[in-house]
């Protein structure tokens, strides 16, 4: 959190909901963000103009509403935990959708960075054990993980790889590797983006910042400059 900047979680939700309803339009309009989290306009109206007094978004009575550029990395931030929760619930957990989407409403304003990263880590290591897809979990105990592991990595397909930033709407890749490191890769990690997991280009804005995803059962923005960092190869459509 930025220094002299605390947010409740009711306001961090609605930063969340801005942020999402921005992301397939340039703005933000109160009907919509109380529609989003199922509360009354009043209430709206009273969490934008606490927002606007931080500088988090852009407010005025009757208009709609942007994202300042620090309400917006905040509202990324909040958005980053729970597509983190929310795929560990799902893919790991095994978890009923709305129960995780519920759940992870819940964790999302509490739980430290650190910890949302290594179940982020986490879920995407599980994604090749058969524990997970197998209901009798006895028929694979024997195996080792290693062996286990590597016949999966050895099992990806070869296709033309690019970088992310490069892939056009409609498309689906399978996500090879990230570049770079530190808390850039940490970000994108985060939201998602691990080896061997899939992602469809839904959207390029105009300027072609910031792209739209669809990956893991939820959707994402990604900046043109992060997208670039992430390797991906492009797959027939018989393999989607």
């Amino acid at each position: 959190m930025t220094k002299g900047v605390t947010l409740t979680a009711a306001l961090e939700d609605y930063l969340e909901a801005i942020f999402n309803l921005c992301r397939f339009d340039s703005a933000a309009r109160s009907r919509d963000i109380a529609e989003s989290l199922n509360v009354h306009k009043s209430t709206v109206t009273a969490a934008l103009k606490s927002l606007g007094q931080m500088n988090l978004i852009n407010y005025a009575p009757y208009e709609a509403v942007t994202l300042t550029p620090e309400g917006r990395r905040l509202a990324e931030d909040v958005a980053r935990r729970h597509a983190a929760l929310k795929d560990f619930f799902i893919n790991v957990l095994r978890v009923e959708e709305p129960m995780a989407e519920s759940a992870a409403c819940g964790m999302e304003h509490s739980i430290p960075r650190e910890i949302v990263h290594k179940l982020a880590m986490f879920a995407s290591q599980m994604q090749g054990c058969p524990r997970l897809v197998e209901d009798d979990a006895t028929a694979v105990a024997d195996k080792a993980c290693d062996a286990c592991l590597s016949r999966a990595d050895k099992a990806l397909p070869t296709h033309e790889q690019i970088t992310l930033d490069r892939v056009q709407p409609g498309v689906t890749v399978r996500i090879i590797l990230v570049r770079g490191g530190g808390q850039v890769k940490k970000r994108i990690t985060e939201m998602g983006l691990t080896r061997g997991a899939l992602a469809t280009v839904e959207r390029i804005a105009p300027m072609g910042d910031p792209m739209d995803l669809k990956i893991r059962g939820y959707r994402l923005s990604l900046r043109k400059d992060e997208a670039a960092r992430v390797v991906v190869e492009i797959l027939p459509k018989n393999e989607e």
